[in-house]
């Protein structure tokens, strides 16, 4: 797939199903992440600790665990700003 293509047919997806990932896809995603740009490259991000966590709960797991912590760093923000 071109990369313009690739970025052009994108779509966002908010549902998930409840069902493992197969390790060979979830390899693709691991290579596709290492191989991805980072700021000033510094890697801050471990690959093994990210497949640990996608192999321990769901992804809709996950997510609200983000959701949550986004939530807790917006509000000592907003405390820091008063």
């Amino acid at each position: 797939m071109e990369t313009l293509n690739a970025l052009q047919s994108r779509r966002n997806v908010r549902t998930y199903q409840d069902r493992p990932i197969p390790k060979e896809d979830l390899e693709t995603i691991l290579e596709a992440g290492r191989r991805s740009p980072s700021s000033k490259n510094e890697q801050r991000w471990d690959p093994a600790q990210f497949a640990i966590e996608l192999a321990a709960g769901s992804i809709q797991e996950l997510n609200l665990e983000v959701e949550n912590k986004i939530a807790l760093d917006l509000r000592r923000l907003k405390a820091l700003a008063r």
